[in-house]
C-alpha cells in the first residue's frame, strides 16, 4: 500500500474516533442547569459539579454522592410541574455523617423557578424526604413521587458562586 492511502486511512481513522468520543460525551462536562454553590441563608449549603453533590450545615459535611442522572427539563416518574423551570438529579450517597442519610442511599432531588434578577441567581430545591430510603437508583426514580408524599417543601437557596 502507497503512503498517501496509508496516510488517508490513518486521518480518516482519527477523524471518526474523535467522532465516536464526542458522541458519547466522554470527559465532557454535564448541562446540568443548577452548576455551583448554593446557600439557604439558614446554614445549609449544597455543592453541585458536573457530577457530584455535596450537603453542608454550618460549613461541615453532612451528605454527599455521586450524580447518576439529570434532566434539566422534566421530572422523574413522569410527574409534571406548573413551575417555568423546573428538573431532576438523582445521587446515591458516598459519604455521610447522618444516620438519616446512609452510603449507598439513592435520593432525587427536585428544583423549580431557576430566576435570575439583578445579577442574584436563586431556585427552590427539595430533596426527596420520605421514611423509604431506596438503594436502587431506578426504584428512587420510580418511588420518590409527589403523589407518594415526597417532595412536600422546596426551600428557597441563592447562588453563591
Amino acid at each position: 500500500m502507497n503512503k498517501q492511502i496509508k496516510k488517508a486511512l490513518l486521518i480518516a481513522s482519527v477523524i471518526l474516533a474523535a467522532a465516536s468520543f464526542s458522541a458519547c460525551n466522554i470527559g465532557m462536562p454535564w448541562d446540568i442547569e443548577l452548576l455551583g454553590s448554593w446557600d439557604d441563608g439558614y446554614g445549609t449549603t449544597v455543592t453541585i459539579t458536573d457530577t457530584t453533590y455535596e450537603n453542608y450545615y454550618n460549613n461541615s459535611l453532612n451528605y454527599s454522592g455521586k450524580i447518576l442522572k439529570y434532566d434539566n427539563a422534566g421530572l422523574n416518574a413522569d410527574e409534571t410541574s406548573d413551575a417555568d423551570t423546573y428538573g431532576y438529579f438523582l445521587v446515591e450517597l458516598t459519604e455521610s455523617n447522618s444516620d438519616w442519610t446512609p452510603v449507598g442511599t439513592c435520593i432525587v432531588y427536585r428544583w423549580k423557578n431557576i430566576i435570575t434578577e439583578n445579577g442574584v441567581t436563586t431556585v427552590a430545591l427539595s430533596e426527596g424526604y420520605g421514611l423509604t430510603r431506596f438503594t436502587d437508583a431506578d426504584e428512587a426514580l420510580a418511588g420518590m413521587t409527589e403523589a407518594d408524599g415526597y417532595f412536600t417543601w422546596y426551600s428557597g437557596y441563592t447562588k453563591t458562586e
